[in-house]
């Protein structure tokens, strides 16, 4: 019974210490991001970024929420449409709100630099490129 006692502080210090990182990850993220460029390989590995001017925008909150100008269930460029929907740093996955893909989201992001790269589910690569404003 002493050996479960040892285990219950170590699990806690653990789950603390994962808990602060994901929210540092986060923190990098919140604020309003723009759409800069888009990758939409023609599928023999050829595509590589390419510059856009568009009004598509997307703002992270500190919550774990975010808006957006354009909707990210859709992989055009527009910003005519709002969307919201969750973020989860630690799985780099988009839950947008009222998407076929949502619960199991196979819309993912990394960030590269100064970049945040979104990814969709395509054949091929197909991303899109924001720079935070």
């Amino acid at each position: 019974m002493k050996r479960c006692y040892f285990f219950i502080p170590v699990f806690c210090l653990l789950f603390v210490a994962c808990e602060k990182e994901d929210l540092a990850g986060s923190q990098e993220l919140v604020g309003t991001w723009r759409l800069v460029e888009v990758l939409a390989d023609p599928g023999d590995g050829s595509g590589t970024f390419e510059s856009v001017n568009s009004d598509r925008r997307i703002t992270f909150r500190a919550d774990g929420t975010y808006t957006s100008a354009g909707n990210i269930c859709s992989f055009n460029t527009n910003g005519d449409e709002d969307g919201s929907g969750q973020y989860f740093p630690a799985a780099n996955r988009l839950e947008p709100a009222g998407c076929f893909t949502t619960g199991g989201s196979p819309i993912t992001f990394e960030q590269q630099g100064p970049a945040l790269i979104i990814s969709y589910l395509c054949i091929e690569p197909c991303q899109h490129k924001y720079r935070k404003e």
